[in-house]
């Protein structure tokens, strides 16, 4: 993940017809390993990211690096700690944004919005 991806991904979010600032969210950073991110493109993604500060959302990070940029997105964001969470595991990131644990992960790709066309993309548990 790079700052040109988190800005893409922004973007492309805010194009999206379907979208709501209010949407609630679950980011899942567990299997990031590749990451240059660095604090300036956190603090650009933080000025023109499209929720609203509101809006209920969780990431779900493994690794004290991807903790600490999203620590700092959280704060350059102005995120409401009532509303923006960072989680270690899916499960309870699901629940506190209002979805059951039981709730499955989605079983299909993400659509280009989020920059991942359907061949692409790897199939569950890969």
């Amino acid at each position: 993940m790079s700052d040109a991806d988190m800005i893409r991904h922004a973007d492309a979010l805010r194009a999206d017809p379907r979208f709501r600032p209010t949407f609630r969210q679950v980011v899942d950073f567990m299997d990031l390993r590749d990451i240059s991110v660095t604090p300036e493109g956190v603090r650009a993604l933080a000025q023109i990211q499209p929720f609203h500060r509101h809006a209920h959302r969780a990431v779900v990070v493994s690794s004290e690096a991807v903790f600490g940029f999203t620590r700092m997105f959280g704060l350059y964001a102005d995120a409401d700690p009532e509303h923006f969470g960072i989680f270690r595991a899916l499960e309870p990131a699901m629940e506190w944004i209002g979805l059951g644990r039981e709730t499955p992960w989605p079983d299909r790709p993400p659509d280009a919005t989020f920059g991942v066309s359907a061949s692409s993309a790897a199939a569950p548990g890969d």
